[in-house]
């Protein structure tokens, strides 16, 4: 029994970070966002994320392969699989939340103040 549209989807996660445990619907609630978070046996958190178009998938997967890396260890999540047939990822979770609409760069508030330095 699984949650996913496409029964391929489990598989590719499985075999890139073992059988989830837990699985929970984290989509967008807008048409074409299909992303799911992970659980492991041992508590690891991951996100599977199945794109829209080819296209959306190659943008990701480049930027993960090629920009993520310069960020640093921790500092974004890691690309741990790509299936392009699928057009699915499965990336590490790093702690935090979402971010929900346009955020100011931290050096650019100042504690306790209500401007921003620019």
């Amino acid at each position: 029994m699984t949650i996913f549209p496409d029964p391929g989807l489990e598989a590719f996660a499985a075999r890139a970070a073992g059988p989830p445990v837990t699985i929970a619907d984290r989509s967008w609630p807008r048409d074409g966002s299909r992303v799911w978070e992970l659980a492991s046996a041992s508590g690891e958190r991951f996100y599977l994320k199945q794109h829209q178009s080819q296209r959306f998938h190659e943008r990701e997967v480049t930027a993960y392969r090629l920009w993520t890396p310069a960020l640093g260890t921790g500092r974004a999540p890691r690309l741990l699989a790509a299936d392009p047939g699928l057009r699915a990822v499965l990336i590490t979770a790093l702690p935090g939340q979402i971010a929900r609409g346009p955020q100011p760069h931290p050096r650019c508030l100042v504690e306790g103040a209500d401007f921003v330095v620019g």
